[in-house]
């Protein structure tokens, strides 16, 4: 057999359980499990998706690559401080792609998170700075409507229209309206999934007006920066989508789409949604192949599916939440596709690392709901996940079609599963009350934060742990090593193994220890936290932050008991109405979902219709580097999977 490349897919939260449930429904899934190789992986933990994308690229466990959750805590920082690890200059190991490119090999990755900064000297690199790509996204999705009133939503003032210039002659005006985009709801991304950052007034007023006209029998709206009508932004009627349109906000030139979801003017009925917009420039390398991109593919934008994940908790779509949710994720689907095909078309290439953040956001939202009392619960959740992997697919397909030659292994690969969750770890009560967390209000803002003084031992959040605040490693360390450390660390595993649920009489956690017990997960180094703790299926273990907190959300940690429905969480309407999250142990099951991650390889060389029971995600790496013909990265711990090549081929 001659030299091979590979085409690597990632498909975030896909969950192995999912796969052998649709299959039978998704042509381009069971097909490629028939002529394939499939496996469930077991994840490193914390399972979450800076931590394993970066294992899927390296081979190496975390304990040794060193991305440990969204954000690491790292020697020499206050108690409570942290570092975003989407920066691939954390990792302490080397990237599949950097020993290819080492071993003469030509690399292209789109949208792999941990790709930036660049690792690559050549090759091609889209994106690559995380989930909402803050660096590059201009705006937030937006909700605009004279009607409706939803979180986040901003008011459209209809009234008769103004001196219009070059409006056609065929255009019958009804009337326009006008939104003032300053105000902007940013979301951010973190344990919970999709959350809040709150909203935001950027300086400077940012208008949009609507002209609003019959045209030849039908209702249609032009979307304009002021009253031109020959410099529309967009042109549109109900339930059109408008493509990708250039816009400018506050001096940055960008790319967005907008959808009519109502217009209906007799009755003052106009609602319109706007998706994320991002930069015109600075997301691709080689410099200037940005242009290329949006002509062949359209804007770039990371997760644009993300945005529908949180505005089905809002409400945004008023009960059409299917519809607005698959349009989004297909807008991302098929720029994707179509990103890989033109890239493989023009480039010279030996291996492509693409990744696609659904399934993710809908394993969040409603995997919970298949075991739901509620047959209507479990059918809405059976619709969009079906919907969800038929998308997914879809684009697999294509890029298969377009891009995977007779030379060239396709492998799917996701980065964890999904748990259902329905009661909350009140853990700042509990560390409060223990007196290991000790907190100080700003008197300006009123708000609430660790004093790193003080502070004894807090909670790691995304990171499924408790630090020590430890004296020689924290600034302002305050616990004694030795004696002192470990006699505190004692009292932490303690207090959490014997944490019960009061509704049933049941541990809330299944594994609570010290970080030296968790080497066999692939846990070390002085980057994991003191102590782990792994809540059982359906309890979260999880706060949304350790700074700034406002004093109402602090007064709520105060009174509230120490495990309770999560769908109590008044104060946190994003978590509150969390289905499942992956922050459990990394073989964590329930039946119907797990916490592991799918693995599936098609292509010459791969043996057919076969599937194993396990694998590791630390196997990924080292396996496309032997169909590749390379040495593995340098610091590589997994193995070759023998069982998926066909050894007689």
């Amino acid at each position: 057999m001659g030299r091979r490349k590979f085409i690597l897919i990632g498909l975030d939260g896909l969950v192995p359980e999912q796969v052998e449930r649709y299959r039978g429904r998704v042509p381009e899934l069971d097909e490629m499990l028939r002529g394939g190789f499939f496996s469930p992986a077991i994840p490193s933990a914390v399972t979450d998706t800076p931590t394993n994308w970066t294992t899927i690229a390296t081979g190496a466990w975390m304990g040794t690559h060193g991305i440990i959750g969204f954000q690491d805590h790292l020697p020499g920082m206050a108690a409570g401080e942290t570092r975003s690890t989407f920066n691939s200059r954390l990792c302490r190991a080397e990237y599949l792609w950097q020993a290819a490119e080492r071993q003469g090999r030509r690399c292209i990755l789109i949208n792999y998170p941990t790709a930036f900064p660049l690792t690559l000297r050549d090759g091609v690199v889209i994106g690559g700075d995380g989930l909402f790509s803050s660096r590059w996204t201009v705006r937030f999705p937006e909700y605009i409507s004279s009607h409706r009133r939803v979180p986040g939503g901003k008011r459209l003032l209809l009234g008769p229209a103004g001196r219009w210039r070059n409006v056609p002659p065929s255009w019958r005006v009804l009337g326009e309206g006008v939104v003032d985009l300053e105000d902007q709801l940013r979301f951010g991304w973190d344990a919970a999934g999709v959350t809040d950052w709150g909203t935001t007034s950027e300086p400077g007023s940012e208008r949009r007006r609507v002209l609003v006209f019959r045209d030849g029998g039908r209702t249609r709206m032009a979307i304009s920066r002021n009253r031109d009508a020959g410099r529309a932004i967009a042109v549109i009627g109900r339930g059109e989508w408008s493509g990708w349109v250039r816009e400018r906000f506050l001096g940055a030139s960008c790319l967005r789409q907008y959808k009519v979801l109502d217009l209906d003017w007799k009755r003052g009925r106009i609602t319109i949604y706007a998706s994320m917009a991002g930069r015109h420039r600075g997301w691709a390398h080689p410099r200037g192949m940005e242009d290329e991109i949006i002509e062949n593919a359209g804007g770039y934008v990371e997760s644009l599916e993300l945005s529908p994940d949180s505005a089905f908790r809002k409400g945004w779509f008023d009960g059409r939440e299917l519809e607005g949710i698959m349009d989004v994720m297909e807008i991302q689907a098929k720029w994707t596709s179509d990103c890989a095909a033109h890239l493989a078309s023009t480039q010279d290439w030996d291996a492509m690392l693409v990744q696609y953040h659904a399934p993710d956001g809908i394993n969040h939202d409603v995997l919970g709901w298949l075991g739901d009392p509620d047959p209507r619960r479990r059918r809405t959740a059976d619709r969009l996940m079906l919907a969800t992997m038929r998308t997914m697919f879809r684009m697999v397909g294509r890029i298969r079609a377009s891009c995977a030659g007779d030379d060239t292994v396709v492998c799917v690969v996701s980065d964890h599963g999904n748990i259902p969750v329905d009661r909350w770890v009140n853990v700042h009560r509990i560390m409060e009350e223990e007196g290991w967390e000790v907190f100080k209000r700003d008197t300006k803002t009123g708000k609430w934060s660790l004093d790193p003084r003080r502070t004894r031992a807090w909670n790691a959040g995304h990171a499924s742990g408790i630090w020590i605040n430890l004296r020689g490693r924290e600034r302002w360390g305050c616990v004694e090593p030795g004696g002192d450390y470990e006699e505190l660390r004692e009292e932490v595993i303690q207090r959490f193994r014997s944490l019960s649920d009061p509704a049933s009489g049941k541990p809330a956690f299944e594994l609570v220890g010290a970080r030296e017990d968790f080497e066999s997960m692939g846990v070390w180094g002085d980057r994991v936290p003191d102590v782990f703790c792994f809540a059982r299926p359906h309890y979260l273990f999880y706060t949304t932050g350790n700074n700034d907190i406002p004093d109402d959300v602090m007064r709520f940690y105060r009174e509230s008991p120490e495990v309770m429905p999560l769908a109590e969480l008044k104060h946190f309407p994003v978590v509150s109405t969390l289905s499942a999250v992956h922050w459990h142990l990394p073989n964590a099951s329930v039946g119907y979902a797990s916490n592991r991650a799918t693995l599936i390889l098609a292509g010459p060389g791969v043996a057919r219709g076969k599937r194993a029971e396990r694998v590791n995600l630390v196997d990924v790496a080292p396996t496309l580097s032997s169909i590749l013909g390379i040495d593995p990265p340098r610091q590589c711990e997994g193995r070759v999977i023998r069982e998926a090549l066909d050894t007689a081929g």
